[in-house]
């Protein structure tokens, strides 16, 4: 899970510096991105309920020490803003299979009630 947090953060640090790319594009991968890391944390909270939250101003490629925060936190409210922001800007339909849609609106509602279930 980690990993695929680890990957999306390293998209979301690049991105910026990507030169050929459109806007629309841009922000299309951003949505991915947060979509994927918004599920990859909502998976950890419900297996392992205490866990870090990390985004890509916390990690540091070059750092392996900069993933080592404390898990004293709760982390749904990001989950949640992680997903709600992908959803505003996922398209309704991909032309690639498996890529994220607003299909992902599920999840806001499913991270906003399950807290309460496993508390």
């Amino acid at each position: 899970m980690y990993d695929g947090i680890a990957r999306t953060n390293d998209v979301l640090q690049i991105l910026p510096k990507v030169a050929d790319i459109t806007e629309a594009a841009r922000q299309e991968i951003i949505a991915e991105s947060r979509f994927l890391r918004g599920h990859f944390h909502f998976e950890l909270k419900k297996m392992y309920n205490m866990v870090p939250y990390i985004d890509e101003t916390t990690y540091d490629p070059n750092n392996l020490e900069s993933t080592k925060v404390p898990n004293s936190e709760d982390i749904w409210p990001r989950i949640v803003l992680d997903l709600q922001a992908a959803y505003t800007a996922l398209p309704a339909k991909q032309a690639q299979p498996g890529r994220p849609t607003k299909w992902a609106r599920r999840y806001p509602g499913k991270s906003v009630s399950l807290p309460a279930k496993i508390q």
